[in-house]
């Protein structure tokens, strides 16, 4: 069993951690990440700042939460690599399979928990179960097969 870290992860120090930027950036906080069970849960606002708001649902469609899940395992990774001293890894969703929304929407003003937890590992392709909830109420599941590319095999050197 691992040890869980429960130190509140901030957006601007979330922001270190992960490759997205700008308006693709969804989450709020990282609230609690286990590096021995390679765990995480993050949380995040379900405001009208967000790029998916769609006004007409008063939130964000549920689909999204999949991006929620991509993005969680991306902070995992940023933590991880952190913690042995490398840098942030840009990731590659390959697949995302057995996703199950429950509802068509996440409301105004409520926030979603995301909870990721790396289940496999062949090489540098990662598979993850994940889920978000409302109030504690499942809305989402998915398996999600990642991988992680240095930068360095994706940005040509220009000189």
């Amino acid at each position: 069993m691992g040890t869980a870290t429960n130190k509140i992860i901030e957006q601007n120090e979330l922001l270190t951690l992960i490759p997205h930027k700008g308006k693709m950036f969804l989450l709020n906080r990282v609230i609690l990440y286990d590096l021995e069970t390679l765990t995480l849960t993050a949380e995040a606002d379900i405001l009208p700042s967000c790029m998916f708001f769609d006004a007409k649902l008063n939130g964000i469609p549920s689909w999204v939460s999949f991006e929620f899940m991509a993005q969680s395992i991306s902070a995992l990774s940023g933590i991880k690599g952190r913690a042995n001293g490398k840098p942030v890894m840009p990731g590659f969703i390959l697949s995302i399979s057995n996703l199950n929304i429950e509802t068509p929407a996440m409301q105004r003003d409520e926030t979603a928990r995301i909870t990721v937890r790396q289940d496999c590992i062949i090489d540098s392709t990662f598979t993850f179960e994940g889920e978000v909830a409302i109030n504690n109420n499942i809305i989402a599941t998915a398996l999600i097969t990642a991988a992680e590319i240095p930068f360095s095999s994706v940005i040509k050197d220009t000189k």
